[in-house]
């Protein structure tokens, strides 16, 4: 192939030659002669590099079939589905593992109880605000003296007597102070985990507990009793709080009229005995405690130094009362921006009146229940 590429080439130089050196010779149509002559010098040449680079074609087709038979057989192996491990098969027919025991107890455990006992303590303006210091006092009083009442989930309610806006002007730095009292209550009591609720209003005394009574109602259906303490007293000597509940109970299952009934329990601070009914039998009250931080029962024959006796008047000082009296009698005031005392008071003085109510005080002979501060 190469000697006849070599031939042709020679012939074509030498017809060249001939044409230059003799003008004068006719002119041939060659241009499609040596189209043809130039198109097979190029494949003769592609051939001959195609030889020299790749060898034998056979070679080249056995080496691209090889390699589709591998490429089948890796197609072959993916195509196929994988095994289950035998450790999973074992895994799942293993046993179901039991429930630890203490978990079992947790679940079965009783729900807390639910609140018998509710506190409202009412607050106005004092010479001390902003201070807290008085609600403070009462707060620790409350958790020190009343014995037996669950400090972390007994609701206490802080009531703040606002000055309506079209009377601030007559009290000058009272509406500031107060307001900083207010701001104080929030930051320091009103959290999220926190049992003690603040009640802000400019409603009168009257209104705000008539406000936190009905939060109360519908928070904590479960309440059957109320304490109401004012901000300038606080309990100076310990309170049976489970004996005076007993009492109550024992004392209002045996009894149909709401007059003989215990209703209503306030805690002096100076000497009211003069008040006691004459002819009415005091009702004792046995103790149930030993001391401030123990519930342990004492002794039945133990000498009994606190009881109750009936009398004719009402005090916005603190009291006990059983919750649904006090809710009807506080929603029965109509006006509620006045004190429930004076309108309690009045109540209870008209003639025959006095034996209907339940009033009753507390006497501890040795001391006032409550100081002032």
């Amino acid at each position: 192939m190469v000697y006849q590429s070599k031939k042709i080439m020679h012939g074509v130089r030498k017809r060249m030659k001939e044409r230059k050196f003799n003008p004068k010779a006719p002119k041939k149509n060659t241009s499609t002669f040596q189209t043809l002559i130039w198109l097979t010098i190029v494949l003769g040449i592609f051939l001959w590099l195609n030889f020299c680079i790749f060898g034998a074609d056979k070679d080249f087709v056995i080496i691209q079939h090889d390699a589709s038979e591998m490429d089948l057989k890796v197609r072959s192996l993916k195509a196929l589905p994988t095994p289950l491990p035998q450790t999973a098969v074992a895994v799942t027919n293993s046993p179901p593992t039991s429930l630890p025991q203490t978990a079992v107890a947790v679940t079965n455990s009783p729900p807390p109880s639910l609140p018998q006992t509710a506190v409202i303590i009412s607050s106005s303006w004092s010479p001390k605000h902003p201070s807290l210091e008085k609600i403070e006092a009462i707060i620790q009083s409350i958790r020190e003296n009343i014995i037996g009442l669950n400090n972390d989930t007994t609701p206490i309610f802080i009531t703040a007597n606002e000055i309506p806006a079209e009377e601030q002007w007559k009290y000058d730095m009272k509406t500031d102070t107060l307001n900083e009292y207010v701001k104080r209550l929030h930051l320091n009591y009103d959290l999220p985990e926190s049992n003690i609720h603040i009640i802000a209003s400019a409603e009168g005394v009257g209104g705000n507990i008539w406000k936190a009574l009905r939060l109360m109602k519908e928070k904590h259906p479960s309440l059957e009793y109320l304490y109401h303490v004012r901000h300038d007293f606080k309990f100076s000597r310990p309170i049976d709080h489970v004996a005076l509940l007993e009492t109550m109970k024992a004392h209002n299952s045996n009894v149909t009229s709401s007059g003989d009934k215990i209703n209503y329990i306030l805690f002096p601070y100076t000497d009211w005995t003069s008040s006691c009914r004459q002819g009415e039998d005091k009702i004792a009250i046995q103790s149930t405690t030993n001391s401030a931080t123990t519930a342990a029962t004492t002794d039945a024959s133990s000498s009994t130094t606190t009881v109750l006796c009936k009398f004719c008047h009402y005090s916005d000082s603190s009291h006990l009362v059983e919750f649904d009296w006090y809710y009807h009698q506080i929603d029965s005031l109509g006006y509620r921006k006045r004190t429930p005392e004076s309108a309690m008071e009045s109540h209870v003085k008209r003639k025959g009146k006095c034996k209907n109510y339940g009033l009753h005080l507390y006497i501890d002979e040795n001391g006032f229940t409550m100081s002032k501060q």
